[in-house]
């Protein structure tokens, strides 16, 4: 795990797991081929994380990482599914998240559906670096694609780029583009009707925003040879997510490192001080079939991945 405040998917806050017992429930009886996180269940039987735990007193970039310990059928469960690749019930392989994106999702939505995320520009100063991040996430997520077990799926891969509205866009709240992404997802609908569960659609219930401190993490990621950096991130937003009604400050609970708890108040982003604030920092090589796939059919997977900022989910 890398010295750095993000979080990898192996690794949640001890304060996530109660979210994770909300969603755990839906991975056991979701087809288990159809995640990593459900691969992963039915190795162990359970899903263990060891925790990131951030202090109250160390600068916003600054990490802490703490290392818990496993008892040793813990350890021989994590060893055995980290050295063996994972099986299904009846000994054959578990099929990739590509292929449970084109079999489990895309094989019951209309010929015409696409799959992919509706993407924001949010800040114009640099044109050049716009221009190369875009170019990098279709050549990356299309390039893994080629690489796959099922390739046809990118043929229905379409990242929907809204950067043409400089004066509607630039500096953009999450609010503003929460209702202007409402009223592209009606359009998109009446173009193919039925009867759908917004819920579940990872297309039509998220979107990714860019704004100015996105591309600042991302700049020294841009030259072609260089990959993405631990810092980096975008910000991926739940439409679904609506302002809390009562907006006084909550405090949190962590244990320490001797087991003792430690209250830290939650800072207000964009206004909320409750734990989800309505998105989430993931690294930009989330953009693509793997992650989509893994939010696919159940409405509880955004309680299971989701971190409070400035935490940065890697998976």
């Amino acid at each position: 795990m890398i010295a750095t405040p993000y979080l990898q998917i192996t690794g949640m806050r001890p304060g996530s797991l109660s979210r994770l017992a909300r969603g755990s429930s839906s991975i056991a009886a979701r087809n288990s081929s159809h995640s990593t996180l459900g691969r992963l269940w039915q190795s162990s039987g359970s899903l263990d994380f060891p925790a990131l735990v951030p202090r109250q007193n160390l600068p916003s970039r600054s990490p802490c990482r703490r290392t818990i310990t496993m008892s040793a059928p813990e350890k021989t469960i994590r060893d055995h599914y980290l050295a063996s690749p994972p099986i299904s019930q009846n000994n054959a392989p578990i099929p990739s998240e590509e292929s449970s994106l084109r079999d489990a999702y895309l094989s019951g939505m209309p010929a015409e559906h696409k799959w992919g995320w509706v993407i924001y520009r949010c800040t114009y100063t640099d044109d050049s670096a716009w221009a190369r991040f875009r170019a990098r996430v279709e050549k990356e997520s299309r390039e893994s694609l080629a690489e796959s077990d099922v390739p046809e799926i990118a043929e229905r891969m379409e990242w929907v780029w809204v950067d043409d509205d400089r004066n509607a866009l630039d500096g953009a709240s999450t609010a503003a583009l929460r209702e202007r992404f409402r009223a592209w997802r009606e359009e998109e609908i009446a173009r193919q009707p039925g009867d759908y569960d917004f819920e579940v659609i990872p297309r039509w219930r998220y979107f990714i925003k860019i704004d100015q401190e996105v591309m600042d993490s991302l700049v020294e990621s841009l030259p072609d040879d260089t990959r993405w950096l631990e810092h980096a991130f975008v910000k991926f937003v739940d439409e679904f997510w609506d302002m809390p009604d009562d907006k006084y400050p909550r405090s949190a609970i962590d244990k320490d490192d001797d087991g003792g708890e430690q209250k830290y108040d939650l800072e207000p982003i964009e206004g909320c001080t409750k734990e989800d604030v309505g998105f989430m920092r993931i690294m930009p090589d989330m953009i693509n079939a793997s992650f989509y796939s893994a939010l696919c059919g159940d409405e509880n997977f955004w309680g299971v991945f989701y971190q409070r900022p400035p935490w940065i989910v890697k998976y």
